[in-house]
């Protein structure tokens, strides 16, 4: 089957580092292990990450007209069977090209975009969320990736048929890698999170609970591991200065996403210590990865994240640095609980593997009577 997946959002570069680019060259680079022939349209490429393994890579031009010119080009010259788009603010392209050539338009949506940039990124467009809902139900067919993205575009565009399919993780890089062995980290206990440090993300409520962990009676003190950077990294990395959090924690950087497996496989217990959202749509691609890694997972009670975790982590409120100190806490100083959270994280991180979740995408896009061959590979 011929695919083409296109990502027209210019905040999206292919070979960043943010979660939305490894989704991106996930998922496309899955389907093309899968037997399939995939072309990626996106509008950014930047550099930092390997490019996906994928039949063909194709830049697309900012003006939509433009890009819409382009799309039904490749969809002639690549006999494209199923098109899957990214919905971003930037979306049009791909619908007037497969009005064109009388194709289905199945939409990824993983935020309300429009809510999402106004309450985060100043967006002061008062057209923007009318024309999100325009955009919603103008698609064939969306997949969201979290139960109230689901809601949301039920409410939207009922009349438009929509599933729930979760992130993934490439399960086997993060099973197979060895734990990364550093001197600052030898013999220490590591409590990790790896994202990006954003305000949403909570990675300052991470480092006040830490603080407010006590010391071990007997042995070397635990540390924090904070793999990625953000806009918050400068303000964190003064935090961390001070004397309650001196000598206790380690900053990464940021990495390329190749490095992650290594830095995730040493972390004992991690963290996804979201500030509380109302509404919560988010699925993390970095709980998925600790999962896959089999680490013992702490992380806020809202969302799709119980179902998430599971019996792999310990859950608490949401914002309460207290809660999160003991949840921690308790996880240090009992060895045993953290081998059978690790357990439980090894045996559910397997059903996040990156072709199961494409082979689950490419069933619902390929509407009967549209789609040659099959959706698996033969």
């Amino acid at each position: 089957m011929n695919v083409v997946y296109v990502c027209a959002d210019r905040g999206i570069p292919l070979l960043g580092g943010k979660g939305a680019s490894v989704h991106v060259r996930a998922v496309t680079s899955a389907m093309q292990a899968l037997g399939h022939r995939v072309t990626l349209a996106v509008r950014r490429l930047d550099s930092g990450n390997f490019a996906p393994a994928v039949h063909r890579v194709h830049q697309l031009r900012s003006d939509i007209e433009r890009a819409a010119d382009q799309l039904a080009d490749l969809i002639v010259e690549e006999r494209i069977d199923v098109v899957i788009e990214r919905y971003s603010l930037q979306s049009g392209a791909a619908r007037r090209a497969t009005r064109r050539h009388g194709l289905p338009l199945t939409l990824e949506v993983n935020a309300p975009l429009a809510e999402e940039a106004t309450r985060y990124r100043g967006l002061a467009d008062p057209t923007a969320q009318a024309r999100e809902h325009k955009t919603l139900r103008a698609a064939d067919r969306i997949h969201v990736v979290s139960s109230a993205l689901l809601r949301y575009v039920q409410s939207v565009a009922p009349g438009v048929p929509a599933a729930w399919i979760p992130n993934g993780a490439h399960v086997a890089a993060f099973r197979n890698s060895k734990p990364l062995t550093a001197s600052a980290l030898d013999g220490r206990l590591v409590v990790g999170f790896a994202g990006s440090m954003k305000p949403w993300h909570g990675v300052a409520d991470l480092l006040d609970a830490f603080a407010r962990t006590p010391a071990p009676r007997r042995g070397p003190q635990p540390v924090l591991l904070l793999v990625g950077a953000g806009p918050q990294q400068d303000a964190l990395r003064r935090r961390a200065t001070a004397s309650d959090l001196e000598g206790r924690v380690v900053f990464t950087g940021a990495q390329p996403h190749d490095a992650i497996p290594a830095l995730v496989r040493r972390f004992d217990i991690a963290v996804a210590p979201y500030r509380p959202v109302p509404n919560f749509y988010f699925h993390p691609l970095k709980i998925v990865e600790y999962l896959a890694a089999g680490v013992p997972v702490v992380y806020p009670e809202q969302g799709d994240l119980r179902e998430l975790v599971g019996a792999a982590g310990l859950a608490y409120p949401p914002g309460a640095r207290d809660h999160l100190a003991g949840q921690l806490t308790r996880l240090m100083n009992d060895h045993v609980l953290r081998r059978d959270l690790a357990n439980a994280a090894e045996r559910s991180g397997a059903e996040f593997d990156w072709q199961h979740i494409a082979e689950r995408v490419l069933e619902f896009a390929c509407v009967p009577d549209t789609c040659a061959g099959t959706v698996s590979a033969p």
